[in-house]
């Protein structure tokens, strides 16, 4: 029983860290791209 409670919580823990991983992934690549839409549009650009 013991042993089973156990790896139910690690399991537990390991499927919190990928969502935290995930979450981190999907702000980070929202960010990405909000800036690269930035560059890409500011007035006076280079590659305008």
């Amino acid at each position: 029983m013991e042993a089973l409670f156990t790896s139910r919580s690690l399991a537990l823990i390991f499927f919190n860290l990928e969502i935290k991983v995930c979450q981190v992934r999907q702000q980070a690549k929202y960010q990405a791209t909000q800036h690269t839409y930035c560059c890409l549009n500011r007035p006076g650009n280079p590659g305008d």
